[in-house]
């Protein structure tokens, strides 16, 4: 998969009206060093968080038939917010994270132990039990995960909403009670990640868990609609 990614040094340098676009390959780390056709070296720094990106490249496969491949980029989507969710509550509680780092070491390779830290953390944070992921959902999972099985494309948008509806509620949560342990988690990431001793741009794209968000400025209430807005700003990535 491809990223049409806009040349940073052609609107602060050249300041020219057209925007400049370099195709990368995409990353785990969302770092991007490019050069333009006109000879600008740069680093961008994509802002979304990887579940986010995850979900997109699930809806792309679905969007081309894709359908256990669809599936399994919902899956990881999940289990990357579980991820997210997690160490943004614990970043609200100002824990050291090196000790964030050693104790999510001990379940790094294991999604069920992810699930049950997210499920604990919910119930403490929230005093209440976090909706239980639908038996038929996970079981659908598990078959075109570990089975093999060749999902529909019915069966396949039933689970992608499943996964989206699922984020968009508990996320709305977690931002609620949570913002400054996001904000703490969105930055550590470009710090982190980010290319050292040399400077770097960031720039945002609009994936489809962005889209849903309530504070957004789109509007979007339901993984149908979604996939048209993503139909519409598709042509920044390519195959």
């Amino acid at each position: 998969m491809k990223l049409l990614i806009s040349c940073q040094k052609c609107l602060t340098e050249d300041k020219i009206n057209d925007l400049n676009f370099v195709e990368v390959e995409m990353c785990d780390d969302g770092i991007y060093k490019m050069t333009c056709d006109k000879g600008h070296e740069s680093t961008t720094f994509i802002q979304e968080q990887k579940f986010e990106i995850l979900f997109d490249l699930g809806a792309m496969a679905f969007m081309d038939g894709y359908y256990r491949e669809a599936v399994s980029s919902f899956a990881a989507s999940l289990e990357r917010f579980y991820e997210f969710c997690i160490e943004a509550i614990i970043s609200s509680k100002n824990i050291d994270y090196d000790h964030y780092l050693k104790t999510w070491k001990m379940v790094a390779t294991q999604s069920e132990r992810q699930a049950g830290a997210f499920y604990f953390l919910y119930l403490n944070e929230f005093e209440e039990a976090p909706a239980p992921a639908e038996q038929k959902q996970v079981e659908f999972r598990n078959n075109v995960i570990h089975k093999g099985y060749i999902p529909k494309r019915k069966e396949t948008f039933e689970y992608g909403n499943f996964v989206l509806k699922y984020i968009y509620n508990v996320a709305k949560k977690i931002r609620s009670k949570h913002k400054i342990g996001v904000e703490k988690v969105v930055n550590r990431k470009r710090l982190i990640n980010g290319p050292k001793h040399e400077s770097y741009s960031t720039i945002s794209i609009p994936t489809i868990i962005h889209m849903s968000m309530p504070d957004n400025e789109f509007g979007v209430k339901s993984f149908e609609e979604s996939l048209q807005r993503l139909a519409e700003y598709r042509e920044f990535f390519t195959k």
